[in-house]
C-alpha cells in the first residue's frame, strides 16, 4: 500500500517558546487504487497527528512523561 515514507523533525526557539516542526512524506504505491487512497491517508494523518503530539507537548511543558492515557490530554495543534 505504501511505497515509502519519511519524516523529519526540527526544533526552533522563538521568543522563549519551542516550535516543533515535522515534515512527513508518504508515497503511495501507484495505480488507480493508490490514487484513491491518498485522500484517506491525508485525513487519517490530519486527525491522528494531534493525538500523537499531545504527550510530546505535555513532556515539553512539564518536563515529565505523561503517565495516563494520552486520549485524556488536550489535543496539540498539528497544522498552523
Amino acid at each position: 500500500m505504501i511505497k515509502s515514507a519519511s519524516n523529519r523533525w526540527s526544533l526552533e526557539e522563538i521568543e522563549g517558546q519551542t516550535l516543533i516542526t515535522s515534515y512527513a512524506e508518504i508515497v503511495v504505491k501507484g495505480g488507480v487504487f493508490g490514487r484513491l487512497l491518498e485522500p484517506m491517508i491525508f485525513l487519517a494523518t490530519k486527525y491522528a497527528l494531534p493525538n500523537a503530539l499531545a504527550p510530546l507537548k505535555y513532556y515539553i511543558e512539564t518536563g515529565k512523561a505523561y503517565e495516563g492515557d494520552a486520549k485524556d490530554l488536550p489535543l496539540a495543534p498539528a497544522f498552523c
